[in-house]
């Protein structure tokens, strides 16, 4: 509270509360989506209300849609805003696939709890593009192909491990830029598959964010991963 506070007299007008799921721990529980958690973003949201009104929170919760959709609470309680983590992976599966009847259908039954929450859309951001956002939405079938499609291209993948042994793809490491095209793409097809997905995300309802590697028209950092020895530096070129 002490820091929220410390923000808010220097005057900020977001907050970001980064991975903010995992905020309250329980053992014995997973440590994702606690009660608590929801009632200390309730708490931040009264101070905010009450002492800087008009600051904005900002959820950031790489999960599921339906999860990260329960960070709005019941619409004037939690989150303004929280990132649209489906669009990023969804917008990448029409324009690999070249077929939009998954982002269409999951476009159309977006709501929101009231006219004082919207979405926080972005495509790309310093993390890989997450894979959890698309489950529920495409079969886990679908998913592995789109994984499998983009390693073949050069894209890196962080994995999972689950309790039986197997893992899972987590997100998918690689510039947006790389992930639309293939190897042998011409410029002018590279460009074009680019501007076609910054498009969508632009006409989406809720306020747009591009990360400054895709405005760059940055492309797959290799000596950038080798020198620091992670996968997410791929998309992190200085």
């Amino acid at each position: 509270v002490d820091v929220l506070l410390c923000y808010l007299a220097k005057g900020a007008e977001y907050v970001r509360l980064d991975a903010v799921g995992f905020m309250w721990k329980e053992p014995g529980t997973s440590c994702i989506h606690l009660e608590k958690t929801h009632l200390i973003i309730k708490l931040l949201r009264s101070i905010i209300d009450n002492v800087a009104p008009g600051t904005v929170i900002i959820t950031e919760t790489n999960v599921p849609h339906k999860d990260n959709i329960a960070y709005f609470g019941a619409g004037d309680d939690e989150a303004h805003m929280v990132y649209q983590f489906s669009l990023p992976p969804l917008v990448l599966h029409a324009v690999q696939k070249q077929n939009v009847e998954a982002l269409c259908a999951w476009a159309q039954n977006l709501t929101l709890p009231s006219s004082n929450t919207t979405w926080f859309n972005f495509l790309a951001s310093h993390d890989g593009i997450g894979l959890n956002p698309l489950r529920g939405l495409l079969p886990e079938s679908e998913i592995l192909e789109l994984v499998e499609a983009l390693q073949q291209e050069g894209a890196l993948v962080n994995w999972k491990n689950n309790p039986d042994g197997t893992r899972s793809p987590y997100e998918i490491n690689v510039t947006y830029m790389d992930a639309l095209s293939r190897r042998e793409s011409s410029d002018e097809e590279r460009c074009a598959r680019f501007i076609l997905a910054h498009a969508i995300l632009l006409s989406f309802p809720g306020v747009p964010a591009i990360y400054i590697q895709s405005i760059l028209g940055s492309r797959n950092d290799y000596a950038g991963v080798e020198k620091l020895g992670y996968n997410r530096a791929i998309n992190r070129k200085k």
